[in-house]
């Protein structure tokens, strides 16, 4: 139901210096006129977005999704509300090419509200190694929105976890990193803006991320360690 703010995203994924992509807009059962909304882009860049509906499941059902229907070879994710910079995709792409490890890519990140006004910046840190795997354990790193995953790396870990309702990226993080020992490379950049809403700011969700992560990382290590 992000029809009033979805436009912006859309046209960020579709002004990408990097041209050849895929654009898939994945409808997790919204009940406003998101459709129609993305009905008009699809018809103004006519062949550019491909649109799927599905029943509501969550983040990690609608992320598998977009993983099942995609053609390319890495997957971009750009929540319904986040916004990417025009040469956030090249500049992903040129991080993943020089790198030895060309499998996950992170970046920096400004934060906006929900009037799309800037309100903050997060700079990423970058980690080598055990030293992220160690890092990560103790806090979430990166953002959903500004990472970019070879599809390889889903081949071998698997995609998201349908079954923890939050989390779900933190989670795969983790998996990334213990079970097949992948470790994101920082493109050192802002590239994307992140649109946070007064109801993610509460007490009651960090208290709700801070609980969910221990779960994470106990599961985690029940499986694979």
């Amino acid at each position: 139901n992000r029809s009033q703010i979805i436009g912006p995203t859309i046209e960020s994924a579709i002004n990408q210096t990097y041209t050849n992509c895929e654009i898939l807009v994945i409808d997790d059962g919204s009940t406003d006129d998101t459709k129609e909304v993305v009905g008009e882009y699809m018809e103004k860049w006519f062949g550019r977005i491909r649109y799927f509906r599905k029943e509501n499941a969550g983040i990690a059902s609608t992320l598998n999704e977009g993983i099942r229907r995609m053609n390319g070879t890495w997957f971009k994710w750009l929540s319904s509300d986040d916004v990417l910079w025009p040469t956030a995709v090249e500049e992903l792409l040129g991080v993943a090419r020089r790198e030895e490890n060309r499998a996950f890519v992170y970046s920096h990140y400004f934060i906006i509200d929900d009037r799309g006004q800037f309100v903050g910046a997060l700079l990423e840190p970058s980690y080598r190694g055990m030293d992220f795997v160690a890092a990560l354990w103790d806090h979430h790193i990166g953002n959903g929105s500004s990472a970019l995953i070879h599809r390889s790396v889903f081949d071998g870990v698997g995609t998201f976890d349908t079954r923890l309702g939050f989390g779900e990226d933190y989670e795969f993080w983790l998996r990334c990193a213990v079970v097949r020992e992948i470790i994101p490379r920082l493109c050192p950049r802002f590239l994307l803006n992140y649109r946070v809403h007064p109801r993610q700011l509460t007490g009651n969700v960090r208290t709700r991320s801070l609980r969910n992560n221990e779960l994470i990382r106990k599961m985690v290590k029940d499986r694979y360690l």
